[in-house]
């Protein structure tokens, strides 16, 4: 390093004689006066004053008389350690984020003294942070070097053990810097992270490499849409490990999103007291949350009906409102709606308007609209028509009637309400025609898989309907009409929309006459199933095709 006439000793004593904790620099004025001063140093200077810097705050640990957990609480609010703590932190970053000229031992020191600060907030130390940045960028000079390797390991544990969200993310960036294959970037507690990690360990070491790639490129998801760039990657990755392995493990994560975790409280790092405080179980943490969100983006890259079904079970897990705090996940709601309306085809549709209906959080219901906004504009159909023409059919046979034989013996769905777990019911018949209510043994032990999708179909009809239900109140305020036959496809015959349809009464207008009739089975009680016809109030038979 060039020799120089600047007196870095003698900036660092006038900066530290009238700094004061952030929020006292005299509205930043003996500050910014300090930067500029820097700013003016040519880059060797500049390097010499931000180890400086780094090195005078390294040194206030050492002089700290409390021990323990007082010790820990009291350097993550570092500003309360020395007069110049923060200012220190602060203009160390502001230099390092310039142009610098560093020797390799400097970068390794500033890392040693960083790293003897003992913990990491990105509030009160945010030279960390960008320091990490800095070897990020020289990593592959630098990662042979022991002491750049020691102690960038230490600042991911001081990073790990704070407690924060954004340390915690920096902690994991550093941990990826280091061993890029060995890190899940997945904080254990959760129901669906555990199973994933479990899954993860037992993963060949190959499969393992692709898995950890992408849940790390998917935990980068900090935007709240993908960026191009991030969605190429993505496909590459996705293709990589497959899209039917990568569907079939998400599927089984995201149906465990909605089950309560057991993950540790964090510290409370702004309270006085020591000690955890709570953390209600069904949040999700916000490592697991960035992760999540990038899954979700990945999950509708292609279309597919099934995964259409996850991502809808869980945007509605993740707005699940909890008292006294609001949605649970929101971001990853946020995600799997913005997963539906990106996704190719109409599979994503049917759940889209059942969220719409089903979600009430206000910055979701917009969220909902831009995505049907956008599947009309791909589809080139009116907005209404898409909402119409995307309700499922979920396997349904006949008007609220589903139909799945497995073996000898063959599940009967009907669907006999609107709402809750009693509008579906499930029967077994055997090949005598004989039925049971309960699942016949043969069932369970041969066709277990089978069995499984019938169950999820049968949830899936159960959330839907109530959302039909809904969406059919709302065309009475609409005043909406339709052509017969369209009307009669949409409506009175849909597999699933018949179901309520068929309850109702419908006026029909052929320009000279309006004439209300309704559907009336042909059996007493089998209404809305089985054969029936259209009738007048009157009872008379009523064809509009013919009238």
């Amino acid at each position: 390093m060039s020799e120089s006439r600047w007196d870095v000793d003698d900036f660092v004593r006038r900066f530290c004689a009238v700094s004061r904790t952030w929020s006292q620099i005299g509205a930043y004025r003996d500050f910014d006066a300090f930067v500029e001063e820097a700013r003016d140093l040519d880059e060797t200077d500049r390097g010499r004053l931000a180890l400086r810097l780094i090195q005078v705050a390294g040194e206030i640990p050492s002089r700290l008389p409390e021990r323990g957990e007082r010790r820990r609480q009291r350097l993550l609010k570092f500003g309360a350690c020395a007069p110049h703590a923060m200012g220190v932190c602060s203009l160390a970053a502001t230099i390092l984020r310039r142009k610098v000229v560093f020797s390799p031992d400097a970068i390794a020191e500033m890392l040693e003294w960083t790293s003897a600060l003992e913990v990491v907030s990105i509030y009160c130390m945010p030279q960390a942070a960008t320091l990490i940045g800095i070897v990020e960028r020289r990593w592959r000079e630098r990662s042979g070097d022991e002491r750049v390797r020691r102690a960038t390991a230490q600042i991911a544990a001081n990073a790990a053990g704070s407690g924060g969200a954004d340390e915690k993310r920096l902690a994991l960036r550093i941990q990826r810097l280091i061993d890029p294959e060995g890190v899940i970037p997945i904080e254990p507690g959760e129901i669906w992270g555990d199973a994933a990690r479990r899954e993860l360990e037992q993963m060949a070491p190959a499969e393992r490499s692709m898995w950890t790639a992408l849940l790390s490129h998917c935990n980068g998801a900090s935007s709240s849409k993908p960026s191009a760039k991030w969605i190429r990657n993505a496909v590459d990755q996705c293709e990589r490990i497959g899209f039917d392995p990568l569907r079939e493990r998400l599927a089984e994560w995201f149906k465990l999103i909605d089950t309560p975790g057991k993950r540790r409280a964090a510290p409370d790092v702004g309270a006085e007291s020591e000690g955890p405080i709570g953390v209600t179980p069904e949040l999700v943490a916000p490592q697991n949350a960035d992760t999540l969100r990038g899954l979700c983006w990945a999950a509708g890259l292609r279309e597919n009906a099934a995964m259409a079904r996850s991502l809808g079970a869980v945007a509605l897990s993740c707005y699940r409102k909890l008292p006294g705090i609001g949605p649970r996940a929101p971001k990853v709601g946020n995600a799997a709606i913005y997963a539906l309306g990106g996704m190719p085809g109409r599979s994503s549709l049917g759940q889209l308007a059942m969220l719409r209906v089903k979600v009430k959080v206000s910055s979701a219901q917009k969220l909902l609209e831009k995505a049907l906004d956008a599947a009309a504009e791909r589809e080139g159909l009116p907005r209404d028509e898409i909402e119409e023409m995307s309700v499922p059919s979920y396997g349904l046979t006949d008007v609220g009637v589903l139909r799945e034989p497995m073996g000898a013996c063959t599940g009967v769905v009907e669907i006999r309400g609107a709402s809750g777990a009693s509008a579906t019911s499930l029967v077994w018949m055997n090949e005598n025609g004989k039925s049971a209510k309960s699942v016949p043994a043969a069932v369970k032990r041969d066709h277990a898989e089978e069995l499984k999708e019938l169950k999820a179909s049968m949830k899936d009809i159960q959330r839907m309907l109530p959302a039909q239900r809904d969406r059919i109140d709302s065309l009475f305020l609409e005043r909406r009409s339709w052509a017969y036959e369209t009307w009669r496809e949409r409506y009175l015959d849909h597999p699933l929309v018949g179901t309520i349809s068929r309850r109702l009464i419908w006026q029909f207008d052929d320009g000279r006459d309006r004439v209300a009739a309704a559907w009336l089975a042909d059996a007493p009680g089998d209404q809305p199933c089985g054969p029936g016809r259209l009738v007048r109030v009157d009872g008379a038979r009523f064809d509009p095709a013919a009238e």
